[in-house]
């Protein structure tokens, strides 16, 4: 039984750091995923796909004018309906500089074109830098004629939203029918760092299946992607920020390829017949911004998957909307931190007692247990008989010690992804210097006060292993402390805050009395 608690123990430690990738995978090959593979039609996406329809390998010649709100600077193309750039005016990086989601200086990051049809001048109802704000949506609009095929390209944005609706309308005033569809680029940066990513996910993903599949950056290096049937949408995820297009009806196929220091994600809708003398609009969704669940699901279409909440979302949510709720009131997300450590606790103060009490209870039991390992050395079947007969007396649950511990690791890791992927605590402050919860701690304090905490809790904790293995287990806090040193601040004090707390549930467990019968 002592190896199988010691077991159980370095199970757990091992599986917080070593089993955190098995858990939480950063990326799904999309190689290893056969039906799409089965499903690509070589012949039509090769036509599709083009890389001069969305993509010139020249440097544009080309000038824009900027579209910004209070939270959005969008640089449209003066010449063409296509988007060069996308700040995002509330979010800056570690060097104080606005984030930028999309950006690609000589070329278009977005475009979206018609497969089969060429226009050679487009027009637009604006050329000049406007601001807007107090609830007025802008509409920013190109047209253009080819061949008794009109097109109007509409790029509705609303001050107060990250996302940019988008209607691309087509009347056919020919008297021929056309055959055509909407290619939609979204061009993203990426840099050597962003492939180095192991406890979150940086790239493209998309939604198919009601899941969301990510891919790794080094696939696409190596070798372009091409995949097809019903794709729900498209997406570019950094840690904290997203960029996506989320279409009507779903997408036919989806390529993506990298060119330089960019990724290009190109999608495909499905075809579609014109007659003559008809017309046809299609409707889709621009989404440029913060990965905050709130914000995410008032898109469509599950677009909230882009937060990788890990194997536990379904407990990691619920934490997540208490993090904010208990934030509403206090403040400082700090805090929120340390109440909702303190609430979890509270939970399963029962559980762990009893475990507590029950690890207790067998350390009391040790002399009678070796007693008896010596009496009947030579008999298993009688030592198991009679080391049950003495847990069945004094009612001990040999397994009451481990299986409580047990229950709280799917807590932990929700807790912990929580922490890790939250972008309400990107430039959270806490208090004195730590100004920013998602970094580590500058000066290591509260990870080395961390590791002093836990080395009290497993000098209190009630023991039943030998000399040499209660030596091993005690060499555990400074590994931890070591491993905790470059963690986010607000990660660390969720354990040190825990271990503060267990560390006063065992002093009330070793002082109360054990009845037992011995």
């Amino acid at each position: 039984m002592e190896n199988k608690r010691i077991i159980i123990a370095l199970l757990l430690m091992i599986s917080i750091w070593s089993g955190y990738n098995i858990l939480f995978p950063p990326a799904e090959d999309l190689k290893s995923e056969k039906s799409l593979s089965d499903t690509v039609k070589v012949t039509s996406t090769e036509n599709a796909f083009s890389d001069n329809q969305v993509h010139s390998s020249e440097p544009i010649k080309d000038s824009f004018f900027k579209v910004s709100t209070d939270l959005l600077n969008v640089k449209f193309s003066k010449n063409t309906p296509s988007i060069q750039e996308v700040i995002l005016n509330n979010y800056t990086d570690e060097n104080g500089d606005k984030i930028v989601l999309i950006s690609d200086p000589n070329n278009y990051a977005f475009t979206p074109t018609l497969e089969n049809v060429e226009f050679d001048k487009f027009e637009v109802n604006t050329e000049s830098d406007v601001y807007i704000s107090d609830g007025k949506i802008t509409e920013v609009i190109y047209k253009s004629e080819s061949d008794g095929i009109l097109v109007s390209y509409i790029f509705k944005i609303d001050p107060s939203s990250y996302k940019i609706d988008t209607v691309i309308n087509i009347e056919n005033k020919s008297s021929n029918t056309i055959t055509s569809r909407l290619l939609s680029s979204i061009r993203a940066p990426f840099t050597e760092e962003m492939k180095d990513q192991s406890l979150f996910f940086v790239g493209p993903s998309y939604f198919k299946n009601e899941k969301i599949e990510n891919v790794k950056i080094e696939d696409v290096i190596e070798e372009q992607q091409i995949l097809s049937d019903s794709v729900n949408w498209i997406s570019y995820q950094t840690k904290y920020f997203v960029s996506g297009l989320i279409p009507e009806f779903p997408f036919e196929s989806i390529k993506l390829s990298s060119k330089g220091n960019n990724i290009d994600f190109i999608a495909g809708s499905q075809n579609f017949n014109l007659n003559a003398n008809s017309n046809i609009s299609l409707n889709n969704i621009l989404f440029f911004g913060p990965k905050d669940i709130d914000i995410l699901k008032s898109v469509t279409g599950d677009f909230e998957k882009n937060i990788d909440f890990g194997f536990f979302a379904v407990l990691a949510v619920p934490v997540l909307y208490a993090l904010k709720m208990i934030y509403s009131v206090v403040g400082n997300y700090g805090l929120s931190i340390i109440l909702v450590t303190v609430l979890i606790k509270l939970i399963f103060w029962p559980l762990t007692n009893k475990s507590y009490s029950s690890m207790k209870a067998m350390q009391v039991l040790q002399p009678q247990m070796q007693k008896i390992r010596e009496k009947y050395k030579t008999d298993k079947e009688k030592l198991n008989k009679e080391i049950m007969q003495l847990y069945k007396t004094n009612r001990v649950n040999p397994l009451g010690g481990c299986l409580p511990m047990l229950v709280q690791i799917p807590v932990f890791f929700a807790l912990y992804k929580v922490l890790y992927v939250a972008i309400e605590l990107r430039h959270a402050p806490f208090i004195f210097y730590i100004n920013d919860l998602s970094l580590k701690d500058p000066y290591y304090i509260t990870p080395v006060i961390m590791g002093i905490t836990m080395f009290f809790q497993m000098k209190m904790s009630p023991t039943t292993l030998d000399p040499v293995q209660a030596k091993v287990m005690m060499a555990m806090p400074v590994v931890f402390t070591f491993m905790f040193l470059n963690f986010p601040s607000g990660l660390v004090l969720y354990w040190l805050v825990n271990n503060l707390l267990t560390i006063l549930q065992q002093y009330l467990v070793n002082k109360k009395k054990t009845p037992l019968t011995i």
